[in-house]
């Protein structure tokens, strides 16, 4: 063994390996200062009888396996950055000296380096070896990327020829890899052929739980439970194939590793397995997407949406890519992502404009016209409603009007038009009552039970009717949400009983219940409603002379109705918030921040 013959051992020709083994490890026993590499220890159950107490030195271990147990601190070996991964490419081509650094190369040579690193996915084995092909046959960097794009394959499968140290290319040592998944676990591989057409850095676990049904006909007859998936992807860690992450509930899978796995396959099987991950991610979506938001997981839903928005766009499906991008930014809204939201919605109008798809395009400008009002642009939110409205018309649904009249209402109620308010939100009940759907029903009692509360500062001879009909309109609403768990609409319930307390003087009910809403958005991270929450209850504590839980309530409304910044502010709870810490300040000193 090279070890024992470089020690010098005397058992270094012992016939028998284990002596030879035995008196390697005899020697680290007792000895210090050394340092023993296990490379490519994929299977660790075979390391463990070479492996001698590291009393005097240290053990060092190059493994894809994901579990290590007891028997080493796991150390992760990231993917390079673009500068990184553009500096080793280029010393790697002998483009640049090997101590120059990244500023020393061209500005055509860093651009282009940086190309072919987000290409590859800064993977160092993918860039070493497109360093060896542009160093042995003298190509430039662009063309490489070209080159690449036409034939991906030949590149992977290439190694340059100078290489001694790691033989095996890229394309090589994950087909390995999948070939020994392929024997272990059937479904493993299945899993893995279903990630390769799906969004690379965020794969929602239960596009796997719910979409391992559109294929399990391929397998025996064996429950396909969580428990069976989670075995499967067992194997998938072990050689490293995709990354887990338990507490967001996705994966991630490098894109080399789906060019492989796609390339293993002809077109006709490149068809099928993508239209079997389109129908995995229908099938998640229609059962799970709906109970993520209702329940009040907008995350959740998000992650979801974002692969169906990807494998969309990837297949130029424009028509269900303009649905999966106007949920999308509904969601968006809710978490206070008005930036991405805009972005969503603009992309998802251009799309059903062209597609002339007139009744999803109302939708969308529907959630735009909510978008501008949280950002208080609501001359802007009341052209899109009218726009919605005149859409619904020319194809002759006149269901969906039921919302706009609904976020007529709201926008009045942003704006302090309470009678505006009240006529919308009469009719968005008239409709809702029509329609029998619990959804829009719930909305139009909140609004209403809303508009009551804040006409009694407006119609003093009037405040015991109007407060009843407030309470009367907000309880049927909050009896109704309970019944059904609809999460995403219980915290605005609250917050407007909380204000219903309010009205009535009422004060520590108020508190209470405005805490209990609060206990629900910080959970779900409503952050757009959460600032009304934070203003409602920073009122309440200035009304007690508590200046220093104002000023923190005050604070957090503040940052939340910042979102991301103007102009994509939550302008109306943001001024309140203003107005609050201005008050505060001759109180409780406080400084204005955001964080």
């Amino acid at each position: 063994m090279t070890m024992a013959h470089l020690l010098d051992l005397p058992e270094q020709h012992a016939e028998d390996q284990m002596i030879v083994v035995a008196a390697v490890i005899q020697w680290l026993k007792t000895h210090t200062k050394w340092l023993l590499i296990f490379d490519n220890a994929d299977d660790l159950a075979m390391v463990q009888p070479f492996m001698p107490p590291a009393i005097g030195g240290h053990i060092l271990f190059t493994t894809r396996a994901q579990a290590l147990g007891r028997l080493a601190q796991r150390i992760e070996v990231e993917c390079m950055t673009p500068e990184v991964g553009a500096l080793f490419l280029l010393r790697r081509a002998s483009l640049i000296a090997p101590t120059a650094s990244l500023e020393q190369a061209s500005l055509v040579h860093r651009e282009g380096a940086v190309a072919i690193v987000q290409e590859v996915g800064g993977l160092p084995l993918a860039l070493d070896q497109a360093g060896a092909y542009i160093e042995e046959s003298s190509y430039h960097l662009e063309g490489y990327l070209n080159l690449y794009h036409k034939q991906r394959t030949a590149l992977l499968k290439r190694r340059g020829g100078l290489v001694a140290d790691h033989p095996a290319p890229v394309a090589t040592t994950w087909l390995l890899s999948f070939e020994r998944v392929e024997q272990t676990d059937p479904l493993a591989a299945d899993l893995l052929r279903l990630c390769a057409f799906l969004d690379p850095d965020a794969i929602p676990e239960e596009i796997l739980t719910e979409g391992v049904q559109e294929f399990s006909h391929l397998q025996a007859s064996v429950p396909f439970d969580q428990l069976r998936v989670n075995e499967a992807l067992e194997v998938l860690l072990r050689f490293s194939l995709i990354r887990r992450n338990a507490e967001m509930g996705t994966l991630t899978i490098h894109r080399l590793v789906q060019a492989v796995i796609q390339d293993t396959m002809d077109k006709e099987t490149q068809r099928i397995w993508a239209e079997r991950a389109v129908r995995a991610v229908n099938r998640a979506i229609s059962h799970i997407v709906n109970s993520y938001s209702t329940s009040g997981h907008p995350h959740r839903a998000v992650q979801l949406l974002g692969t169906s928005v990807h494998i969309h766009r990837q297949r130029g499906d424009k028509g269900n890519l303009a649905i999966a991008l106007r949920t999308l930014a509904v969601q968006q809204q809710v978490l206070g992502w008005l930036s991405d939201s805009e972005q969503s919605l603009q992309e998802s109008i251009t799309l059903c404009h062209n597609t002339h798809n007139s009744f999803n395009e109302a939708k969308a400008y529907q959630s735009f016209a909510l978008l501008r009002a949280y950002q208080g642009s609501f001359e802007e939110a009341s052209q899109y409603l009218d726009t919605a409205l005149s859409l619904f018309k020319e194809t002759d649904t006149t269901a969906p009007e039921v919302t706009v009249w609904a976020y007529r209402a709201l926008c009045a109620l942003l704006t302090n038009d309470i009678p505006s308010a009240l006529t919308s939100a009469q009719r968005a009940q008239e409709l809702a009552d029509l329609r029998h759907e619990e959804r829009d029903i719930i909305r139009s009692e909140w609004l209403l039970g809303w508009v009551f509360v804040r006409l009694v500062s407006l119609e003093n001879e009037r405040i015991i009717e109007l407060l009843q009909k407030a309470e009367r309109h907000l309880r049927d609403a909050l009896d109704q949400c309970r019944r059904i768990n609809m999460v995403d609409y219980e915290a605005d319930l609250l917050l407007a009983w909380a204000r219903l307390h309010h009205a009535k003087g009422d004060d520590s009910q108020a508190k209470v219940s405005a805490t209990e809403a609060l206990a629900i958005t910080n959970r779900s991270d409503f952050r757009v409603l959460r600032a009304d929450i934070h203003n409602l209850l920073a009122e309440l504590a200035i009304g007690n002379n508590n200046w220093r839980e104002a000023k923190g309530h005050a604070q957090a409304a503040y940052d939340d109705a910042v979102c991301d910044g103007p102009p994509y502010c939550y302008m109306p709870a943001l001024e309140k918030a203003k107005c609050l810490l201005d008050e505060i300040k001759y109180y409780y000193p406080v400084e204005l921040s955001h964080s």
